[in-house]
C-alpha cells in the first residue's frame, strides 16, 4: 500500500468517525418542545369576523381586597344588555371594537411553560376561588358568538417591556407568552350606556319648576321649603319668575350653570322598577289587581325614597322624599325628575345593587362581586349616591300656538249684474286710471288665500306635535322600568333654592339724588319755593281748563 493510500485511508477514517459523532448528538439532543412551534401564531385564527361576538365577560381581581368583579354584556332580543338586568346597553359599536382588537392578536416569545410561574407573571384565572391564590392574577377577556362558542378568552397579565407588552396565556393553555395587546376595554356600567339622565339642549329649556320640599317619613307629611316657576319665550329672552318682586333681579349666570348641571347629569347606576308601575307613573291595572300587589309596589317605592300622595283634587301624585324638578323644551317635551334616598355602597353596589336583588329573587347569580379573605384593616371604597326618578310627558303648549283656520265669510246678496259706474275723470285719462287700478280681492278670495297658508301652518304644527309624541314615548319606554343613581355629589350642584337664582337689584350710581339729601351726610340746603303769583278769578271760558263735560257746538 502506497503513502497516498494510507493517507486517504486515514481521512476516510476520520470523516466516519465525525459523521457517526455528529448523529450520535443528533440522537441525544431532545427535539424542540411543540409551545415554540405556536410564536408568531395566532391565538384563535379561526376568530376572523368582530360582528359574531354577542358576548362578553370581563372577570378583574382586586389583591388589595382580594375582591372578583364580573362584568357581563350580552346579546338578546335584538339589543345588547348588560347583566344582571339586561338594561339597554350602546355596545354594539363599542364590543365590535373590543373584538377587532383582539382578533389576529399573536403569541411573541415563549416565557414559560409551567403552572407555577403563573404567579410571577400575573396570569393566574382571576375567577378562581382559591383562597390560597391571593397574588399574581390577571385580567380575564371571553368573547362567544351567538351560540355560546368561545371565540376568544384570554388571561391577560403583568406589563413586560415595550408598548402595550402584556404576559398573555389562553385560558385553556399554561403557557405563557409575551405579546402585544391594544384593547380598549372598560368594564364601568356608565362607559356602556347613554349615561346621560336627559336628552337636551340648554338652549332649547323654556321653563324650569323646581318644587323644593322633603318628605318626614316618621310623621307622614311634606315639609314644604319653596316652589318657584321660570319661563322664557326663546333662547334669546330673558327669563322671567312668577312673583319676582321689582326689587329683585335674576341672577342669569346661576341659572345658565344650573342647566349645564342639569345637561351634564349622569347615571352612574340603575335598579329595576316593580312591575304594574306604568311610565306615567299610574299603576296598571291589568297587572295590579289587589291590595297586596299594591302594597308590594308602596314597599318597593319607599325602599329607594319616592310614596303617592294625593294632591288637592284627590288624585294620587308621585313625590321624591328631596324634592322634584322639571324642564319643558322647545320641542314639546317635558321631564319630570324626583330625587329619592341617599344610600353608600362600593362601585357594584352603587351601580346594580345585587343584595337588594337576591332578596327580591331577581338579577343573574354569580355576577355579584366575591371577596376571598375578609380583612378588617382593608376597607372597600365605597362612595355616596342617590335614586332618581324620571318620567317625560308632552307640553305642546311650548311648540307654538296651534294654527287656527281663517273665518268663512257670510254669503253676500245677489250683486246686480250691472257694474256700477266708477266715479273719476272723464275721457281717455279716466279710462287709464281704471285700467290701471289693481283689482280689489273679495272675501271669498282671501278666505280661500289664507285657508291655503293655515292648511301649511297646520300640516308643520301637527308634525312637529306628532314627533313630540313619538319622542315622549321612545323615552318612556327607556324610563318606564327603571330606578335610576346618580352620585351624591351632583345632587348638591343641582338642588338649589329660590335665593340661589335671585338677588336684590344693585342700586344705579349714576341715579339722581333724591331732593334734600346732601351726599356728605351733612345738613341739607333746600332752596325757597319761588312764589306764587296772584290768582286770578276763576273763569270757566278759561284755555287751560279742561271741562268735566262735552261742549254744545253754537246753534246757527
Amino acid at each position: 500500500m502506497s503513502e497516498w493510500q494510507r493517507t486517504y485511508g486515514f481521512i476516510g477514517v476520520a470523516a466516519a468517525c465525525v459523521l457517526i459523532a455528529y448523529g450520535a448528538n443528533l440522537a441525544s439532543t431532545p427535539a424542540p418542545p411543540p409551545e415554540y412551534d405556536k410564536v408568531g401564531e395566532a391565538y384563535y385564527p379561526d376568530f376572523t369576523d368582530p360582528f359574531d361576538a354577542k358576548t362578553l365577560r370581563v372577570v378583574t381581581y382586586d389583591d388589595e381586597t382580594t375582591v372578583i368583579k364580573t362584568f357581563l354584556v350580552e346579546y338578546e332580543d335584538g339589543l345588547y344588555r348588560i347583566a344582571p338586568y339586561g338594561y339597554p346597553a350602546d355596545a354594539e359599536d363599542r364590543l365590535s371594537k373590543v373584538a377587532t382588537s383582539v382578533i389576529g392578536i399573536e403569541r411573541g416569545s415563549l416565557v414559560s411553560r409551567r403552572d407555577s410561574d403563573h404567579e410571577k407573571y400575573g396570569v393566574i384565572d382571576p375567577d378562581s376561588r382559591d383562597d390560597t391564590k391571593l397574588k399574581g392574577r390577571g385580567q380575564r377577556l371571553t368573547l362567544e358568538d351567538e351560540s355560546g362558542e368561545v371565540l376568544a378568552d384570554f388571561i391577560v397579565g403583568n406589563a413586560a417591556e415595550g408598548e402595550n407588552v402584556f404576559y398573555v396565556r389562553r385560558a385553556d393553555e399554561k403557557e405563557t407568552f409575551l405579546t402585544k395587546v391594544n384593547v380598549e376595554l372598560s368594564t364601568k356600567f356608565e362607559d356602556w350606556v347613554n349615561s346621560d339622565v336627559l336628552d337636551m339642549q340648554t338652549n332649547d329649556v323654556r321653563e324650569v319648576v323646581i318644587k323644593d320640599y322633603s318628605v318626614n317619613e316618621d310623621e307622614g307629611r311634606i315639609e314644604r321649603r319653596e316652589e318657584f316657576d321660570l319661563t322664557r319665550d326663546d333662547s334669546s329672552s330673558d327669563w322671567k319668575l312668577e312673583g319676582l318682586d321689582e326689587s329683585e333681579e335674576i341672577q342669569t349666570s346661576e341659572l345658565n350653570s344650573l342647566l349645564g348641571k342639569l345637561n351634564n347629569l349622569k347615571i352612574v347606576g340603575l335598579r329595576p322598577r316593580p312591575e304594574g308601575l306604568l311610565p306615567n307613573l299610574e299603576i296598571d291595572p291589568e297587572v295590579v289587581r289587589n291590595q297586596l300587589q299594591l302594597d308590594s309596589i308602596v314597599i318597593d317605592l319607599q325602599r329607594k325614597g319616592f310614596m303617592f300622595a294625593k294632591d288637592k283634587d284627590g288624585n294620587l301624585q308621585l313625590l321624591g322624599k328631596e324634592g322634584q324638578l322639571s324642564l319643558a323644551l322647545s320641542d314639546g317635551i317635558a321631564y319630570d325628575v324626583y330625587f329619592g334616598n341617599l344610600f353608600t355602597g362600593t362601585e357594584f353596589d352603587v351601580a346594580f345593587g345585587l343584595e337588594e336583588t337576591e332578596e327580591g329573587g331577581e338579577g343573574e347569580q354569580g355576577l355579584e362581586p366575591t371577596r376571598l379573605k375578609e380583612d378588617e384593616e382593608v376597607s372597600l371604597s365605597e362612595q355616596k349616591s342617590r335614586y332618581l326618578f324620571v318620567a317625560a310627558r308632552l307640553e305642546p303648549k311650548f311648540l307654538g300656538e296651534e294654527p287656527q283656520p281663517p273665518v268663512k265669510p257670510e254669503e253676500s246678496a245677489s250683486e246686480s249684474s250691472e257694474e256700477q259706474p266708477v266715479e273719476g275723470n272723464d275721457g281717455e285719462e279716466g279710462e287709464a286710471a281704471e285700467k290701471e287700478a289693481p283689482p280689489e280681492e273679495s272675501p271669498e278670495e282671501k278666505y280661500e288665500r289664507e285657508f291655503k297658508d293655515y292648511q301649511e301652518l297646520k300640516k308643520t304644527y301637527d308634525e312637529k306635535l306628532q314627533e313630540a309624541k313619538d319622542n315622549v314615548a321612545a323615552l318612556n319606554e327607556r324610563f318606564g322600568e327603571w330606578y335610576y343613581v346618580i352620585s351624591a355629589d351632583d345632587f348638591e350642584e343641582i338642588n338649589i333654592a329660590r335665593e340661589d337664582l335671585v338677588k336684590k337689584k344693585e342700586k344705579d350710581e349714576d341715579a339722581p339724588e333724591t331732593p334734600g339729601e346732601n351726599p356728605t351726610g351733612g345738613p341739607s340746603f333746600t332752596p325757597p319755593a319761588p312764589e306764587k303769583p296772584a290768582e286770578r278769578e276763576a273763569d270757566s271760558s278759561t284755555e287751560d281748563e279742561t271741562p268735566d263735560t262735552p261742549v254744545e257746538a253754537p246753534k246757527e
